[in-house]
């Protein structure tokens, strides 16, 4: 199995990225493409359970 590193340098700071990353019912503003909603079903101290309705499109055209 193949293995995939990379690093990004962001001017921000952690706990601004990860606030953002935890927003999940509003990520489909910043992936409107490939995420179309996202539902939170259970939400506790340890854990957020959410449904997703992904969105595959292709630009290969024949």
């Amino acid at each position: 199995m193949g293995k995939l590193e990379f690093v990004l340098n962001l001017p921000t700071q952690p706990e601004q990225l990860i606030r953002l990353s935890e927003d999940y019912e509003n990520l489909s503003k910043y992936l409107p493409d490939q995420l179309k909603s996202v539902k939170i079903l259970e939400k506790n101290e340890k854990e957020t359970k959410t449904e997703e309705v992904i969105v595959f499109k292709t630009i290969v055209k024949k």
